[in-house]
């Protein structure tokens, strides 16, 4: 069967989400671009499949990891806020569009409550503001910010 489907996380999946997160890649895309320990993501990880506010999910296909995608639920479960990532060697495939996909039809079904999904995208990231737009995410606003650097003040 060479379907993709997504599963809940599981312990099991500690490791492989670890090698992801420090892609470098992925830490330039991401919104804290540092380098993430493995006692903190195995940390966060543990606390996350235990978050009943929040969802892990693994994309797979032919019982190959893909990619992971998070929603992270308000507590009224009326919004919910998505990240995901795509492993480093499948990326370029178009599965970012896929597990967005995937990931709101999961939503729809088992979350029937939600009535917005939320996603952010760090600016360059093209392919990611894509998968968004290719899944009718409609582009609200953009944020912008300005760092005051506190070494030229003194």
């Amino acid at each position: 069967m060479d379907e993709m489907y997504l599963r809940e996380a599981t312990k099991e999946d500690c490791n492989i989400l670890f090698e992801w997160v420090n892609d470098s890649v992925t830490r330039q895309n991401s919104f804290n671009s540092e380098v993430i320990t493995y006692d903190k993501h195995c940390e966060w990880f543990n606390n996350s499949l235990k978050n009943c506010q929040r969802v892990q999910l693994i994309l797979e296909k032919n019982n190959i990891a893909l990619g992971q995608i998070r929603f992270d639920f308000d507590v009224n479960y009326l919004e919910a806020e998505v990240s995901y990532s795509i492993a480093p060697k499948y990326r370029l495939n178009g599965y970012g569009t896929k597990i967005i996909k995937l990931g709101v039809e999961y939503i729809q079904k088992n979350y029937p409550s939600v009535c917005m999904i939320k996603g952010k995208v760090k600016p360059g990231n093209i392919g990611s503001y894509r998968s968004f737009i290719n899944n009718k995410f409609l582009e609200t606003y953009r944020s912008l910010e300005f760092h005051i650097s506190k070494e030229k003040q003194m």
